[in-house]
């Protein structure tokens, strides 16, 4: 390796290399001294040894890189040395030029201080006065319920410092949703949507401004409705509703017809031989009168009720009865009555 090889741009890569004999000697090791101590580790630093070719790459140079770095190769028999010194300068941390010199110069010129604007004095201001009033001098008569309008015209129209107010026999107009005020290039206007009678009076509109002021007025006088209303809005329908609340007729009696004691029209079988264990047991009878809803049926065995369970189902539909017994067992031996009553007998 040649002994000086000067300076080293900070951040360029730097490859030293060299050749060393013997080839084919498979003991032969080599490595490299920064400054006299072993290079640092790092992935900056990679070293290449191969068939007498041995090199040194360092990626990106830093200035702490600068110093002397020795290759030394060494085996049983001795060691030689190959030295190379180089010096990096340092770049500055802080880039000072621009990149873009003629967008500098723009910059400069827009932060550059402006000249101020020459003053204008301002116009002499103008009284404010009426092109056209709110009234007509005459009294503006309406109904209650009725919507109301006033507009003016003002002049100047362009006075940004005009004020204007509304007033109500002298004092100023009470704040409403029933009280639209607009006010747009020398138009005022106020949209009374619907009057009552405590609306009536002079309504003033009183304009000023820094040279003066002007008012215009008008008179507004509001008739009251009655407050309730007694008349119909449908008169058709008010004769329906009167039909439709008169007293109901009583419906006409009818006499009852003649009770009947209970009777047995189709009885039960008198006798059930063939009915074995776990059989179903059916019994049905047919009844008069059908239509008696006071009619009371009941089940006796061997003089008693009979008991309620769920192998037991009874049925009365119009007329018809019967007793159905599920899985009949030697305790439901004996004699089954039907007793029908009502309050004319049994």
């Amino acid at each position: 390796m040649p002994g000086d090889i000067g300076e080293v741009e900070e951040g360029e890569p730097l490859h030293l290399e060299c050749q060393i004999v013997p080839v084919s000697d498979n003991t032969l090791q080599i490595y490299w001294l920064k400054d006299g101590k072993p290079i640092p580790t790092g992935h900056r630093f990679r070293t290449f040894h191969d068939f007498g070719f041995v090199s040194l790459d360092i990626l990106d140079v830093y200035a702490e890189d600068s110093g002397t770095y020795t290759c030394v190769a060494k085996n049983a028999l001795g060691q030689a040395e190959s030295t190379i010194t180089f010096t990096c300068r340092a770049k500055e941390r802080i880039l000072g030029q621009t990149q873009h010199p003629s967008s500098v110069a723009r910059i400069q010129e827009i932060e550059a201080p402006k000249a101020a604007p020459e003053e204008i004095p301002d116009a002499a201001k103008e009284a404010p006065r009426f092109i056209k009033h709110i009234g007509t001098g005459e009294m503006m008569y309406v109904t209650e319920g009725d919507s109301v309008y006033l507009e003016a015209r003002v002049s100047p129209a362009d006075d940004n410092s005009l004020t204007y107010e509304w007033l109500l026999n002298g004092k100023p107009l009470m704040k409403a949703h029933r009280f639209v005020l607009s006010h747009d290039f020398g138009f005022i206007a106020l949209n009374i949507l619907y009057m009552y009678p405590e609306d009536s009076g002079t309504y003033t509109l009183v304009i000023k401004n820094a040279a003066g002021e002007a008012q215009s007025v008008a008179d507004i006088d509001c008739a009251a409705k009655g407050s309730m209303i007694t008349e119909s809005f449908h008169p058709n329908s008010v004769q329906r509703i009167r039909e439709l609340e008169m007293p109901l007729q009583p419906p006409d009696e009818r006499p009852e017809a003649p009770r009947m004691a209970p009777q047995i029209v189709r009885p039960l079988p008198p006798q059930l031989d063939s009915i074995h264990e776990s059989q179903t047991l059916h019994l049905e009878a047919q009844i008069l009168p059908v239509d008696d809803n006071q009619l009371k049926v009941e089940w006796l065995h061997n003089g008693y009720p009979l008991k309620a369970g769920s192998r037991y189902r009874l049925m009365n539909d119009f007329g018809f009865v019967s007793l159905d017994i599920d899985y009949v067992i030697p305790e439901d031996t004996g004699t089954y009555t039907l007793v029908v009553t009502n309050p004319e007998g049994c």
